[in-house]
């Protein structure tokens, strides 16, 4: 425990020595991919600032026309077990302890518990609005997931985990959705946010420094939480 400590140490010691000196006292111009990721890691920098703008192969991650939006929701509802005109939600990640997953079968769960002493029918219990039936499609793979997958199945979660998919797997799911989810507020960027809305989809997204900065002026203040 000792010796993995101090090697963190040392590697720590180096990375500063042999970056991130060196970049704030003689780069002329530093970048990244928001101002306050940028801020954070290189605080004291002496050269301009520059972001660098990020972005899809919108060859793919678009709406092609009506008809591919009707089939894919059909394909998505089948894949949660319904045929239910359902509100689906999907969040594309890794799941690790850093993506904060867990925070959203939380509140599924608290969803679940505060209404399902009261509601008969009406879309259910995790209904978000009373009417519609609430699905939530999870993609992505890590060391979180078994513990994800069990606390879903211990409370009864209406939540579907597909694994990891590839890149052009994910245009259809997100078409698909009537909200991308995602929880974490720990994204240098947040690619999976772009793609949801360069395919049309509503997003909630945490209140955070980068997220903040990209979209508190591009998008609804509704969909922040």
């Amino acid at each position: 425990m000792h010796s993995s400590k101090a090697l963190q140490r040392i590697g720590n010691v180096l990375l500063w020595l042999t970056s991130e000196l060196p970049a704030a006292q003689l780069a002329c111009v530093n970048a990244a991919p928001t101002l306050c990721f940028l801020n954070s890691h290189i605080p004291k920098c002496v050269g301009a600032r520059r972001r660098i703008p990020s972005g899809v192969v919108d060859s793919r991650f678009k709406v092609d026309s009506d008809e591919q939006l009707l089939r894919e929701r059909r394909e998505l509802l089948e894949r949660c077990g319904t045929d239910a005109n359902g509100c689906v939600g999907i969040m594309v990640q890794r799941l690790a302890p850093e993506k904060d997953t867990m925070h959203a079968l939380v509140a599924l769960r608290q969803l679940g518990d505060a209404r399902g002493g009261r509601q008969r029918g009406g879309g259910g219990k995790f209904s978000l609005d009373g009417t519609r039936p609430f699905y939530l499609v999870v993609a992505g793979d890590g060391p979180s997931r078994a513990e994800l997958e069990e606390y879903a199945a211990s409370h009864g979660l209406p939540v579907t985990f597909l694994g990891n998919l590839r890149n052009d797997q994910l245009p259809p799911l997100y078409r698909a959705a009537d909200l991308f989810v995602t929880c974490s507020a720990s994204e240098t960027y947040g690619l999976t946010v772009l793609e949801a809305l360069a395919c049309g989809t509503p997003i909630a997204l945490p209140h955070c420094d980068v997220f903040d900065e990209l979209w508190a002026h591009r998008v609804p203040p509704s969909w922040f939480y």
